[in-house]
């Protein structure tokens, strides 16, 4: 019986400090805002109060960023991997880029063809030149005989 009295007193403690402690709190914030309100002064304690506020957010965001560190900021607060968004490019891009190379490569052996073609013909043209020639010759020797 004695342990529970005990304890009973001890949580009384406890609580009548707690409600002691909040009604200084309030008095000293009433306080800071009567004097705050009649010199528009900040006191030392609504510095600290709001130091202690931005602190905290700062450390929040802080903690928020590391989060997201290394990902892409997409929009609407949402974030992703760059391998991601690397894959959702090429999967979109990839028929594009066969496309092009497709043509590029039909294109290429289109130029070959035809160079190919010019080259046969400047052969052709240059045995018919050659056969002219040989064949003048012939008719030349032919008429000095």
């Amino acid at each position: 019986m004695p342990s529970v009295d005990e304890k009973k007193r001890e949580q009384d403690r406890r609580y009548l400090l707690e409600a002691a402690q909040r009604k200084v709190q309030l008095q000293m914030a009433g306080i800071d805002k009567k004097i705050y309100d009649e010199t528009g002064k900040f006191t030392p304690a609504m510095v600290e109060d709001w130091d202690a506020k931005a602190r905290a957010r700062a450390a929040a965001n802080s903690e928020a960023r590391m989060e997201n560190h290394g990902k892409v900021h997409i929009g609407h607060g949402k974030f992703m991997d760059q391998s991601e968004i690397d894959a959702i490019a090429q999967a979109r891009m990839q028929p594009t880029l066969d496309e092009i190379n497709e043509k590029t490569e039909k294109r290429l052996a289109e130029e070959e063809e035809r160079r190919l073609e010019l080259a046969e013909e400047k052969r052709q043209q240059q045995i018919e030149h050659e056969r002219a020639a040989e064949i003048k010759a012939e008719e030349k020797a032919s008429k000095g005989k």
